[in-house]
């Protein structure tokens, strides 16, 4: 038996392991530096890589945008899906697709997304488009933005190109599809530009804090990972529950401390201590040793490989447009 494997009620059952590193380091050696920590991350094999962004860098930091460093990050990795952390605050849902599908392509299978909501004045102030909103009316729209983002990602059919070099043809027009989306926050027409991605739906990772109201719904709808607090794991059971959906991840977030094999440690006891399925573990900033981060974590994962969707025991969903039986 494994580290990462924990027998409950007779069975082994894999922890999920992910890694939360910020988009931001140095700014004598970003993004290289933020680069190589994930590369380092991901040869301990953990499942995924969240990479946390903010419109605001310290100032003795150069970011890059979370999306862009994922996909430069995604041909030089070759395990852990690499989840970037995208606001639906001020991004708009169709750069959102097709980023999150770029990078599945990139990736071969191994792109999620996280949303996330911004209620910095400073940050409404730079974009100059809306002012600071409450945190019901900021979750509502990422509501509207997930469902939007969905749709785009199953509006081409996965057999909707042709390359017929002969006719001339690159798709069959009929397998494309109109999102034709008109919500309370935003209004799309679609499609896509980028084709139906590996995973046809990258899976949604939502971070919901214990003093979140109105966070809880929109993951246990939306969500295919949740990270919570260890004390937020029943509430976010509940959830999921109400919402009449299943096989959705939670996990416990652990802030890293100064020992990494205590992290590790910690990771591997976590479902016994609130049954979780797993635990992130969470870098303010980017570790000076992370190669010693790395070690501690090898071997605590699940080990399932695959797409992300693949390691999170997800099938591959059919297109709602072929479910549904849309003609373009």
């Amino acid at each position: 038996m494994t580290a990462s494997n924990i027998r409950i009620a007779g069975a082994l059952e894999p922890l999920i392991i992910g890694v939360d590193l910020p988009a931001s380091a140095g700014a004598d050696d970003a993004p290289q530096r933020v680069i190589d920590a994930i590369v380092a991350v991901d040869a301990a094999e953990v499942d995924f890589i969240v990479i946390s962004d903010g419109y605001l860098a310290r100032e003795d930091a150069l970011a890059v945008d979370s999306g862009t460093l994922a996909n430069f990050a995604a041909p030089r990795t070759r395990y852990a899906a690499l989840v970037p952390v995208i606001t639906t605050t001020h991004t708009e849902p169709f750069h959102v697709a097709k980023v999150v599908q770029t990078l599945d392509f990139v990736s071969r299978g191994r792109a999620g997304w996280q949303p996330g909501v911004e209620t910095d004045a400073r940050i409404a102030a730079l974009f100059g488009r809306k002012g600071v909103e409450d945190d019901a009316t900021l979750w509502a729209e990422a509501d509207e933005v997930i469902d939007v983002v969905s749709r785009l990602w199953d509006s081409w059919e996965d057999d909707a190109e042709i390359r017929d070099v002969d006719t001339g043809r690159f798709i069959d027009r009929d397998r494309v599809h109109h999102v034709d989306f008109v919500g309370r926050f935003l209004s799309v027409k679609g499609p896509s530009i980028v084709p139906r991605s590996p995973q046809g739906q990258p899976p949604i990772v939502v971070r919901v804090d214990d003093e979140d109201d109105d966070a809880p719904a929109v993951a246990a709808a939306r969500a295919d990972v949740i990270r919570v607090s260890a004390a937020g794991v029943a509430r976010a059971r509940k959830a999921v529950q109400e919402s009449g959906r299943s096989g959705v991840a939670v996990l416990v977030d652990l802030a890293a401390s100064d020992s990494p094999h205590g992290d590790a440690g910690r990771a591997v006891s976590i479902r016994q201590e609130t049954g979780a399925d797993g635990a992130v573990i969470v870098f303010d900033r980017l570790p000076d040793e992370v190669e010693g981060v790395a070690e501690a974590l090898r071997g605590i994962a699940s080990g399932r490989g695959g797409t992300f969707r693949d390691r999170l025991g997800l099938a591959r969903p059919v297109s709602r447009y072929v479910r549904e039986g849309i003609s373009a």
